[in-house]
């Protein structure tokens, strides 16, 4: 009976993945290949887990632990709510738990044998996984605009985050929690969180940029908008801006700009990036680093951290904020206050 769930889960899964990529030119990168990446790595999970492998028996294929999903799905949290659009290179950092993870069973298969450094190493990354599970229910109930997946993160986390604490557990006291000491017990609930994954998903064929963000100046070529109209929503945008600087809301959504100038989230977006040739993110982030750059040269603020400084601006990610002022100003913050020349007063001659 499972081996027929898991074929199942399997002909699920990879129908999906090749939905997605016929239509990759739809979504915005990197959030597509890193949803991609998660679900890549739940078919993988189905297909090799260990206790219930689907082609061998008592192998140990740890290159296919649920881990990886869990990586995946933090970034892509991570990259959907910050609006980025390029990978950051320095972002693969956050595989290192997963790297060391693969290292631990390596050296444990070869040598068959506990040592005191890789239970602590294996430790560590247990409780990496851990806040990363924790880091993504946040953004996922935060997130408003992903609400198709609070359906499968919840159980996910709070699944998965058990497991942790018990395996952390066991690693401390050496006592196995009775919950999870059943055979198969984390396997069936993961296939059957792969299930639920799967047909939550499949809502991205329905409606399509509802879980993944379309990629920008599309869906705009049956506008009927009048050039009248486009000059008037152009004004709403640059006036809620500068005078009424709503720009500094952190938690500022195209919805809550909608409900304030009374004009469709639509129109807006298509303003923004047909007409004015840039995305929401980055209209909003230009007025925060102005106000930003204006409020650096003024004495009233000298005390202030740069990423103090720019959170009152608006921002609430410092990575946001250094990625969106160097692509600005071709500067990091710290370089830019530098080199900012003191103003020097003189007396009377």
């Amino acid at each position: 009976m499972l081996l027929t769930v898991q074929y199942i889960a399997l002909v699920q899964g990879l129908f999906l993945i090749t939905v997605l990529l016929k239509n990759k030119a739809r979504y915005r990168k990197p959030v597509f290949w890193l949803f991609l990446g998660s679900l890549i790595s739940v078919v993988l999970f189905v297909l090799g887990d260990d206790e219930n492998n689907v082609f061998f028996e008592d192998i140990d294929m740890f290159l296919f632990d649920s881990s990886l999903f869990i990586t995946f799905l933090f970034l892509f949290f991570k990259y959907k709510r910050s609006g980025q659009t390029r990978f950051i290179l320095k972002d693969l950092i956050y595989f290192l738990p997963n790297i060391l993870y693969v290292g631990i069973e390596t050296a444990e298969l070869l040598w068959d044998s506990d040592f005191l450094l890789l239970e602590a190493l294996e430790f560590l990354a247990e409780f990496t996984f851990l806040i990363y599970l924790l880091s993504i229910l946040i953004a996922a109930i935060r997130f408003r605009t992903a609400d198709r997946l609070l359906v499968f993160v919840v159980p996910l986390v709070l699944i998965s985050g058990l497991n942790y604490v018990a395996n952390i557990r066991e690693m401390v006291t050496g006592e196995e929690l009775v919950l999870f000491g059943y055979e198969d017990y984390n396997s069936y609930l993961l296939l059957v969180l792969a299930f639920l994954f799967f047909f939550i998903s499949f809502g991205l064929i329905d409606k399509p940029g509802q879980i993944i963000p379309r990629i920008k100046n599309g869906g705009y070529r049956q506008s009927r908008l009048r050039p009248e109209q486009i000059l008037e929503y152009e004004r709403k945008l640059i006036d809620i801006m500068e005078n009424e600087k709503i720009f500094m809301n952190q938690k500022l959504s195209i919805h809550e700009v909608s409900d304030r100038i009374d004009v469709p989230r639509r129109y807006i977006s298509e303003v923004l990036n047909s007409h004015m040739k840039v995305s929401f993110q980055e209209f909003v982030n230009r007025y925060r680093i102005a106000a930003f750059i204006e409020r650096l040269h003024l004495p009233k603020y000298k005390n202030y951290t740069l990423f103090g400084l720019a959170s009152e601006m608006g921002f609430n990610s410092k990575s946001t904020f250094n990625s969106a002022f160097k692509k600005a100003t071709e500067l990091t913050p710290l370089d830019y206050k530098n080199s900012i020349q003191p103003i020097v007063k003189t007396g009377p001659e």
